[in-house]
């Protein structure tokens, strides 16, 4: 595998097939932990791995992209970069139950994170031929801003919760991958 890209599911109780979503934050932790390092073991040397994911935890409120960020490079990962994915989906800015009131407003995040991990030392080059690079100038500087405006995807894709949006594959895609490239995303979602 020369590139994984996965939100793993956000453990806020979505309905799946077989997977519960909603498990005690140890568990959930520990089950990705071992996602994580399969990623690890099929990635080829300098492969890379991206993880999109949503900034808070939803009830009670924590920082759960910081811990799957130290899960990550726990199994042995090397951090690379975090591109904020701008979504703006939002009508409002914060949750209703505390409009306009200082008891107990919610922010609600327009963005979500996409950090970028790979296998092996920091400085490790993804090798391959100079003529299987599918970028153009244009993308190569668009993509290097690591501030990505993508609306989030709005058709209905068999009642899947969240779908990425074509653009953020495609974007990661060009961005660390050679044209022939094997991509895999380990929850599979709808198959974006």
């Amino acid at each position: 595998i020369h590139l994984a890209i996965t939100s793993p599911p956000y453990n806020l109780g979505a309905e799946y097939d077989e997977y519960v979503d909603e498990q005690e934050i140890n568990q959930y932790r520990a089950n990705l932990k071992k996602v994580w390092k399969e990623a690890l073991r099929v990635l080829v040397p300098a492969g890379k791995f991206a993880l999109n994911i949503a900034p808070t935890g939803i009830s009670p409120f924590r920082p759960i992209h910081q811990a799957l960020c130290d899960d990550v490079q726990g199994a042995g990962f090397t951090f690379r970069a975090e591109i904020l994915w701008y979504k703006q989906n939002m009508g409002r800015n914060t949750a209703w139950g505390s409009y306009m009131s200082p008891s107990s407003p919610h922010v609600v995040p327009s963005w979500e994170y996409v950090y970028v991990f790979h296998k092996g030392p920091p400085k490790i080059k993804f090798e391959g031929k100079k003529e299987d690079i599918d970028i153009t100038p244009e993308e190569f500087a668009k993509f290097a801003d690591a501030f990505w405006i993508i609306p989030p995807e709005t058709r209905d894709v068999g009642g899947h919760p969240a779908v990425f949006p074509e653009e953020l594959v495609r974007r990661l895609m060009k961005f660390y991958t050679y044209k022939g490239n094997i991509v895999l995303d380990m929850f599979g979602g709808v198959g974006t």
